[in-house]
């Protein structure tokens, strides 16, 4: 099955270039995730109410290839590329005039609430005879194997409650938030994100205190942020100064 849905790059998700703003774009990517897995009757609410388990999104890595700008009306297709006994992967496309702007793999699995382990997938979830979808774009997850010796801290946050999810977990986007608050305005408005790699390792809740280390090299950002020496989350972004970017 393959969910398509069109969209437009609205005020609130532009960045300070007026275009599609790394966080408007990873909102779109879960959002229309789960429209899709709405239309196949598995999204979270129904997973939560019928087999009291969530779905956790372990990684997400986005490649950039086309700016869309403030008004920019385009295509989001979703579909299920790879599936696994515990673990599926959802490709989402951003297209405008038939080009690419946007690629998206993402990672899930299934959480049970009551036993504290992931939940079978497949047959127990999607039947035996779900067919996934070739993705258009192959690439693999970097496994992102950072030393905390390399790493400076630059900035420590308490989770409150406005960044607090349907699960009472911490917002996958909230990770992303704090990251960004990291960077200079000049960064921003001088760079743009080429490729942005995710790993969501653990959650967080209200009131916790978590730290944000950053390693930068070149082009090269690393992030890890950490709950009581434990890794919560680990982010690669790839970014290029704008002069040098060419839509492809």
């Amino acid at each position: 099955m393959i969910y398509e849905k069109g969209e437009v790059v609205s005020a609130t998700k532009c960045d300070i270039n007026a275009n599609l703003s790394l966080i408007g774009a990873v909102e779109l990517i879960q959002d229309n995730i789960c429209f899709y897995f709405g239309d196949m009757h598995i999204d979270q609410i129904t997973m939560k109410n019928q087999y009291n388990a969530i779905w956790m999104y372990t990684k997400n890595k986005i490649r950039l290839k086309q700016d869309l700008t403030w008004n920019d009306k385009f295509l989001i297709r979703c579909f299920i590329s790879q599936i696994t006994p515990v673990r599926l992967v959802v490709d989402t496309v951003f297209v405008k005039d038939e080009n690419i702007a946007l690629y998206s793999k993402v990672e899930l699995c299934l959480y049970d609430l009551e036993k504290q382990k992931l939940k079978r997938i497949m047959p127990d979830i999607l039947g035996p005879y779900f067919i996934c979808q070739a993705s258009q774009e192959e690439y693999t997850y970097d496994k992102l194997l950072f030393n905390l010796s390399e790493f400076s801290l630059v900035d420590e946050v308490k989770v409150k409650a406005g960044s607090i999810d349907y699960c009472v977990h911490t917002n996958n986007i909230e990770y992303l938030r704090f990251i960004l608050n990291t960077l200079e305005v000049k960064t921003l408005k001088e760079r743009r994100f080429k490729e942005v790699e995710i790993h969501y390792l653990s959650q967080t809740k209200e009131h916790d205190l978590i730290q944000i280390y950053q390693n930068q090299n070149d082009n090269t950002h690393d992030f890890l942020i950490k709950h009581e020496n434990k890794d919560i989350i680990k982010c690669r972004m790839l970014t290029e100064e704008k002069e040098n970017f060419i839509c492809k």
